[in-house]
């Protein structure tokens, strides 16, 4: 009887194991987390629109809401737009929000938007600065976001082990520079992609996109699979933006990137099978 009554004690104790076991793998388990900004109408109405060019951010959106990109849970994406991309909002969306993002996780960023220089209305001469819903050309320092505080401020509230950064602005090369020179303390390996050099413009077809952006989705479902192994590392989709965005652009723009050699053949995307019909089917770019 009491043998019994110990097998039957050790049973229900390696079971509380199992289970305990099991709970902590969940709790492991990555989760994606991504902050997609874009701004196609600004407050100040001597800043250009961008019209059509929020397709992109929902192109993108898709994708990582698909079976490719993750099923990332809408919980997990936070998207800012227009009016909703204030400069407050913004600075507060990293430590509000990616700040969720633990070790294992990955991050995701996305910004659309214009890119400019500061043109010394406001005492700055030659500073590249993303302009957000609300800032002004009079006062870019403080209601635009500097490209080269960009990686300070990701640093400071990211922990995340991996990130992946994706910039449709125009001379966005410039934050791919500030990341390239950052001396500070870094806890996160990263990928940062940008549309265009520091000193170019990026591309866009009125109401339908960014070329870069277009390029960019349609390369994450499955274009840019260039060993069709069903899967798009960082590397390849690099690779296939070089190519094409230059093709499309006659040459004139070319997409930068600073990637941590870790990071070079993390997968973007996984179970891809590229057919160029089917990605206009699910993915139309004119929506």
């Amino acid at each position: 009887m009491k043998r019994d009554s110990i097998r039957g004690l050790s049973v229900i104790f390696f079971l509380v194991l199992a289970v305990g076991a099991d709970d902590v793998d969940v709790r492991r388990e990555s989760r994606i987390y991504a902050l997609c900004v874009s701004v196609v109408t600004y407050q100040e109405r001597d800043i250009p629109p961008l019209s059509g060019m929020q397709c992109d951010v929902q192109r993108f959106v898709r994708f990582l809401k698909s079976d490719y990109g993750g099923k990332v849970p809408s919980k997990n994406i936070l998207c800012l737009y227009d009016k909703e991309a204030t400069r407050e909002n913004v600075l507060r969306a990293f430590p509000d929000f990616l700040a969720k993002a633990r070790k294992q996780d990955r991050v995701y960023i996305y910004f659309n938007m214009h890119g400019s220089t500061s043109r010394g209305l406001d005492g700055s001469v030659g500073k590249k600065y993303f302009f957000l819903y609300d800032s002004s050309l009079a006062n870019m320092s403080e209601t635009a976001l500097r490209m080269s505080d960009f990686p300070r401020l990701f640093y400071k509230h990211v922990k995340a082990e991996k990130a992946v950064i994706f910039f449709q602005t125009c001379m966005s090369g410039a934050c791919v520079d500030a990341f390239k020179k950052y001396t500070g303390s870094k806890r996160t390996h990263v990928a940062v992609i940008a549309s265009s050099p520091g000193d170019k413009f990026s591309w866009a077809l009125r109401f339908v996109g960014g070329v870069y952006g277009i390029l960019l989705t349609n390369g994450l479902n499955g274009g840019a699979d260039a060993n069709r192994d069903g899967r798009v590392t960082i590397a390849e989709i690099i690779a296939y933006l070089k190519v094409y965005v230059s093709v499309c652009t006659l040459s004139y723009q070319l997409p930068v990137c600073y990637v941590d050699p870790l990071m070079e053949q993390d997968v973007l995307s996984r179970g891809v099978y590229f057919h160029i019909w089917d990605a206009i089917r699910k993915y139309p770019i004119w929506e």
